[in-house]
């Protein structure tokens, strides 16, 4: 399989990650078991929600958010509802999702460390630093 190394987030969207998962993924250091975009963007929603008050997290979500959110239960036009959460996520492609959980991560100061496969086979490694420096491992 071919590796590839990102520099930037400007690069890393440049690839297709259409029917990409997620390999291996660290936040802040602490291995987490998500090969999926989705389950990783509700788990860092969790963790926001966890640190703030409900009302505040709401408004920081709905106000921060790059994706399509509100605060009802929706389940119909592409809108999947979390109960633990109280929101209701439209539906967003792995660019998206993956462009929401780095949004979400930048503005918590987190770091992540991502290695992705893409549907092409390629391997590609990314890691955010909360200082807003992009490196690669």
């Amino acid at each position: 399989m071919n590796s590839n190394i990102i520099t930037s987030e400007t690069e890393l969207f440049k690839k297709n990650l259409c029917k990409s998962y997620i390999l291996e993924c660290k936040i802040n250091g602490i291995n987490l078991n998500i090969k999926k975009y989705r389950k990783l963007l509700i788990f860092v929603y969790s963790e926001l929600k966890y640190e703030l008050q409900s009302i505040e997290f709401i408004d920081v979500i709905i106000k921060n958010s790059l994706l399509v959110i509100y605060q009802k239960e929706l389940k119909s036009n592409g809108y999947q509802y979390y109960d633990s959460l109280g929101l209701s996520i439209r539906c967003a492609d792995s660019k998206k999702t993956l462009r929401e959980i780095l949004n979400i991560l930048k503005q918590k100061k987190e770091n992540i460390e991502l290695k992705l496969q893409l549907a092409n086979g390629e391997i590609v490694y990314f890691v955010m630093l909360s200082r807003f420096n992009y490196i690669m491992i």
